[in-house]
């Protein structure tokens, strides 16, 4: 497995993302195209509830189209951990992505932040659902980056390289 984002938890506070706020954020390239698997959210419960997540493409620097969405989400662990959102979409090598995360049942998750460099955007979703784009932010914080990764499985290469055929 490969992963793309903020992987490690930064120790500088946590924030919490409120029900039908959405959370995004640009992350590093991936390395190779592949398969995406999940996004990982550093996070502990505040009260019981579900994390959801999305992949959306970029558009000028701006977050673009929703490419995959897991609107059921994951339960939010007791304590401080990895949460691993299920996610499937192939991804391509050094292309742009924005990771995004929200409440899906009213529950309050107290996830990780540092003040690395980068700013996440917040837009509110009438419908509670991660919408199909934006049009705009409803607002940013360029003192947090949140610790939100993809994880991925690299294309395999060719299986056929150095195999005589007949």
């Amino acid at each position: 497995m490969a992963t793309f984002g903020q992987s490690t938890s930064q120790g500088g506070g946590t924030d919490n993302p409120a029900t039908n706020w959405i959370w995004i954020k640009a992350t590093t390239t991936p390395a190779s195209s592949g398969t995406l698997t999940n996004i990982h959210v550093w996070c502990s419960r505040i009260s019981a509830g579900n994390l959801g997540a999305a992949l959306y493409s970029d558009s000028a620097g701006s977050p673009g189209s929703l490419i995959a969405a897991n609107e059921t989400g994951v339960a939010i662990p007791l304590s401080a951990s990895d949460l691993a959102i299920p996610l499937s979409a192939s991804i391509v090598s050094g292309t742009q992505y924005w990771l995004a995360i929200r409440n899906t049942t009213g529950g309050d998750a107290a996830v990780d932040f540092g003040s690395a460099s980068g700013t996440e955007l917040y837009y509110k979703s009438s419908t509670g659902n991660f919408p199909s784009s934006f049009s705009s932010p409803d607002g940013s914080d360029a003192s947090e980056r949140w610790t939100v990764w993809g994880e991925y499985t690299p294309d395999a290469g060719d299986t056929l390289m150095g195999q005589i055929l007949t």
